[in-house]
């Protein structure tokens, strides 16, 4: 069973949506082996630049898409040579943290991961995965808001992570996307919220491909784009040198509760044009 402490995903029942593929008992065993070994020897990030351990969302994803162990234990043997090692919480800040106040000042810091993990591996003891996502994410208060812009960061690790854990029904999972949110910068999530405060919400929106196409036509998004900016695109590129028509056309794509499905094939069907 899994718990806060254990990933195991042997009880997992398969896809429920876009793959039709059912895990082999033997696959869903050798899965949790090589997790736990992966979490329990290894850090999130394989440097101090802050690159992901993706040894979970590899492993996951081919287990949902029919794989062999043979073909989990060489995927986990193509990545592990790049890990490093990860270490001990310290016991006095994971206490710490328990403070809203002292909460904040270790955010942004991978160092402070291992921290992190443990404190919310607590929480979710204490809680459980909904009560935790709920109080950390999406309550609203000072602390959700600057997680919840956190939670983007990070070319999106942590809704990929915490998506698995979903999925899966993996509480220790989902402590890691909580704490590897928390060492994440805000830099990105706070681009979604300006372009969420400058929306103009009495617009029906657009269709994402037709705003994919006009910024593929821009001329002035194009000049705008450096490739000195590095991953930082949007913010040294687009909000320095086209703000405000970036934020325009960026702002036209909406989505409304009840058209959930709709804008996920939409956004599916987009990628794949």
């Amino acid at each position: 069973m899994a718990t806060p402490h254990k990933i195991d995903i042997k009880d997992y029942a398969g896809p429920t949506e876009v793959f039709g593929s059912q895990p082999l008992r033997e696959t869903l065993q050798k899965a949790s082996e090589l997790l736990q070994m992966n979490h329990d020897n290894y850090h999130i990030y394989i440097h101090n630049l802050g690159l992901h351990n993706h040894i979970l969302h590899h492993i996951l994803a081919i287990v949902v898409l029919g794989g062999s162990t043979a073909q989990l234990q060489s995927a986990y043997n193509l990545a592990v040579d790049s890990q490093r090692p990860n270490r001990p919480p310290d016991a006095v800040r994971v206490s710490d943290m328990s403070s809203p106040v002292h909460f904040h000042k270790y955010l942004g810091k991978g160092k402070y991961y291992d921290d992190y993990f443990a404190f919310f591996q607590n929480e979710i003891s204490r809680n459980g995965v909904p009560n935790t996502v709920n109080e950390f994410l999406f309550k609203g208060d000072d602390r959700a808001e600057d997680l919840f812009q956190r939670f983007f960061s990070g070319f999106l690790h942590s809704p990929i992570h915490l998506g698995y854990a979903i999925e899966f029904d993996q509480p220790l999972v989902a402590a890691e996307a909580l704490a590897l949110t928390a060492v994440h910068d805000a830099s990105f999530g706070s681009i979604l919220a300006l372009i969420e405060s400058s929306t103009d919400e009495s617009s029906t929106g657009e269709s994402l491909i037709s705003i994919q196409e006009k910024l593929h036509g821009s001329d002035c998004l194009n000049r705008a784009m450096d490739f000195t900016h590095g991953v930082s695109q949007i913010r040294d590129g687009f909000l320095e040198n086209s703000k405000e028509e970036f934020l325009r056309l960026i702002g036209s794509w909406k989505v409304n509760q009840n058209e959930m499905d709709e804008r996920t094939a939409e956004t599916l069907n987009s990628a794949c044009q």
